[in-house]
């Protein structure tokens, strides 16, 4: 054989290995999904419902959501607040919107030591959906259902 010869084989060799490590990585992807899809499956993290009206503690803070109401796309939550000083208390609470994420569109600002009233506001569809408000400080959450569905 000449030199063409042992360039064929060496090519042969070097498609076969390519092709069978990508069945091998494409098997440990494969893998990684299936215990990914396990470990959602196995996940016990659903935080029960607050009531309204119920003092809630979240980390360092205390929660108490009095009343809420929509209105024209806006959803007007009112609420007490306090534990420690927060200069932007509303970057922890997110309101989920016929299970879309609502933006909000006022905050009340500041936290303090002591309890104090806070309103925030989110744009809403006007479709009647589910409406819940989640509260995330730390590695503890808690929410409420402000409204179900018609």
């Amino acid at each position: 054989m000449g030199a063409g010869g042992s360039a064929r084989i060496l090519f042969d060799v070097q498609t076969r290995t390519l092709m069978l490590l990508s069945m091998v990585v494409g098997l440990l992807i494969l893998m990684a999904g299936g215990v990914l899809l396990v470990q959602l499956v196995n996940r016990v993290e659903v935080v029960e419902p607050s009531r309204i009206g119920e003092t809630v503690t979240v980390g360092d803070m205390t929660v108490v959501v009095e009343s809420s109401q929509e209105e024209s796309g806006r959803h007007v939550v009112e609420m007490l607040v306090g534990g420690v000083p927060d200069p932007d208390i509303a970057r922890g609470f997110r309101m989920i919107a016929a299970a879309r994420p609502a933006p909000l569109l006022e905050s009340c600002g500041a936290a303090e030591v002591q309890l104090r009233s806070c309103t925030l506001v989110f744009e809403t569809p006007d479709d009647g959906g589910s409406r819940q408000i989640i509260y995330e400080r730390g590695d503890q959450s808690a929410r409420w259902i402000l409204a179900l569905p018609d």
